[in-house]
């Protein structure tokens, strides 16, 4: 049985900005979640434990929101569209070699996979 597959997702630049746009989209989301935790409102609701899983699991889907850590204030739009920028070109980059991987040859595999393990260690382990 086969599978049916947009058309878009059959070449390289349709499926590399797919990814890209989950790169782009993935940190909406986690800001608008982020807002919502941090909210007074909220703060009694959220213990320890669930702000620290929500801290690692953004740093493993927005391994660029580290950049954030560096922002003055009243510069918030200005390094949270870098590091959105960072984000995209990162997933565009992941969506690459995993197309080349599938289309070409399964060595392509290796790259992003090295690439994102050097980044989720190296920020997991701050």
């Amino acid at each position: 049985m086969r599978i049916a597959t947009p058309k878009f997702m059959m070449n390289f630049w349709g499926f590399t900005g797919a990814f890209g746009l989950g790169g782009a989209i993935l940190p909406i989301v986690l800001t608008i979640a982020l807002r919502y935790f941090n909210s007074p409102n909220n703060q009694s609701l959220v213990s320890y434990q669930q702000e620290k899983f929500f801290t690692k699991a953004t740093l493993i889907l927005w391994p660029s929101s580290i950049i954030g850590l560096a922002e003055a204030p009243g510069n918030e739009s200005m390094i949270f569209t870098y590091s959105l920028t960072g984000n995209v070109l990162l997933y565009a980059f992941v969506g690459a070699f995993v197309w080349l991987g599938i289309k070409k040859n399964k060595a392509f595999f290796v790259i992003p996979a090295l690439t994102l393990i050097a980044i989720w260690w190296r920020l997991l382990s701050l």
